[in-house]
């Protein structure tokens, strides 16, 4: 994962990264389990898996899939750019081409195009 910082115009220090997430089809709550091939009767172009478990499904009775965590939509999916300040956080996607190498003046740029995001306060 790359990781840049910069100081923008307005004497501003923002720290960059790129967000790429992995676990998406998780956290969208798609069934990634198979039924047995014995049950259906059709093997389909992929090997059967079969469900070893020997305990009864502990989620809600009558739901199938569990709740999404997180809805990403179709371009967040890709990964974005995250930008943060000590007052501020923005992100834009997609992530630009070669933005590692970025000038000072182009991170400045994409900071601009990002969205600004809330920041939490502890204080």
């Amino acid at each position: 994962m790359a990781y840049r910082n910069f100081t923008d115009g307005q004497g501003t220090r923002w720290e960059v990264w790129e967000i790429q997430p992995q676990m998406v089809e998780r956290r969208m709550g798609i069934e990634r389990r198979r039924q047995d091939a014995a049950q259906t009767g059709d093997w389909g172009e992929d090997p059967p898996i079969f469900d070893r478990r020997q305990m009864r499904d502990r989620r809600t009775p009558g739901r199938t899939r569990p709740a999404p965590r997180v809805n990403l939509g179709s371009e967040m999916a890709r990964g974005w750019l995250a930008f943060e300040s000590a007052t501020e956080r923005r992100r834009l996607c997609p992530i630009p081409a070669k933005w590692e190498d970025a000038s000072t003046e182009q991170l400045e740029e994409f900071c601009r195009q990002a969205t600004a995001r809330a920041k939490l306060s502890l204080a």
